[in-house]
């Protein structure tokens, strides 16, 4: 894998006026927050903080850290009270190095550059570990596993918030179509393309092709498809707690801002939408590409 290459493709922050992608959009939030903890308000994991980390780690490890902006909500929620934080981008690393530094947080919140395919671990020394987005970009699963079962102390807790869906973004063709047949379906005003910013629409989806990936982002969902039962390999997955994106993430994407919050037709087709993929998933007709994972050592 071209380290180099992933390193420059996730140093750059890419920003939007309004929100690109489903996760970013705050319905899409509530009715994420909804299906996992029950109530629009709460967070995820702000739940599982308070049921498995009822004190802050001591130290807690961060892995693909990015810009640094789940670290700094873990230290300011009591997550943790000391952080050590790796990513594979320098650039990302030196951008979450000055947030950390802004908001009085340099003290408690080391950032080290370190490819997680390779990073070197010491032995039983943190409470806790984080992988927020992060492991879907990893070839080494296995060694990675093992790296961090051996630097977790007794009873420490392993927190991954990933995609698990199909590796390379590789979607099925009944999903891809039922995702081609809704944004057919969709107005014009709801598929203005947010990340080209010229006036252009998304009219449609397909999975990019393999070639892409090894030109632009060799890391990206490289193997996220077998993440889960990698981690069972090593860990005993004591909550999983899938919550969609099956449709809604391909769907929503570079699209996801043209639906108002304030706009009660907007929320109610992003409502319906939600609905669909849930219940497509209780058939069995669709997966959840993105979950909430606690683990423990076995």
């Amino acid at each position: 894998m071209d380290a180099d290459k992933v390193s420059e493709f996730w140093g750059r922050r890419i920003e939007t006026s309004t929100p690109a992608h489903w996760l970013e959009h705050p319905t899409c939030r509530q009715l994420i927050n909804k299906r996992a903890t029950g109530d629009a308000n709460k967070e995820i994991f702000e739940c599982l903080r308070r049921q498995y980390l009822p004190e802050p780690a001591d130290l807690a490890l961060s892995l693909g850290s990015g810009f640094g902006a789940f670290d700094r909500m873990a230290i300011k929620n009591n997550f943790a009270r000391r952080i050590h934080a790796f990513d594979l981008s320098t650039n990302a690393v030196a951008q979450a190095t000055t947030a950390a530094e802004a908001e009085g947080l340099a003290d408690r919140i080391q950032y080290s550059v370190a490819d997680l395919n390779s990073i070197q671990l010491p032995s039983k020394q943190y409470d806790a570990v984080f992988a927020i987005a992060a492991v879907h970009h990893i070839f080494q699963l296995e060694d990675l596993f093992k790296r961090i079962l051996n630097t977790m102390k007794p009873n420490a807790i392993f927190i991954l918030d990933e995609y698990i869906g199909p590796s390379r973004f590789q979607m099925s063709p009944v999903v891809t179509e039922l995702i081609n047949r809704i944004i057919s379906s969709l107005p014009k005003k709801y598929r203005l393309n947010l990340f080209a910013k010229d006036g252009s629409f998304i009219n449609d989806y397909n999975p990019p092709p393999i070639s892409w990936f090894e030109e632009n982002d060799p890391s990206e969902s490289v193997r996220s498809g077998e993440i889960v039962e990698t981690l069972r390999m090593y860990f005993d997955i004591v909550e999983y707690k899938p919550y969609g994106g099956g449709i809604l993430q391909m769907l929503l994407s570079g699209i996801a801002g043209n639906f108002d919050p304030e706009e009660e037709n907007d929320v109610c087709i992003l409502t319906l939408l939600s609905t669909l993929e849930e219940f497509l998933e209780r058939a069995g007709a669709i997966e959840s590409t993105m979950a909430a994972i606690i683990c423990r050592a076995k």
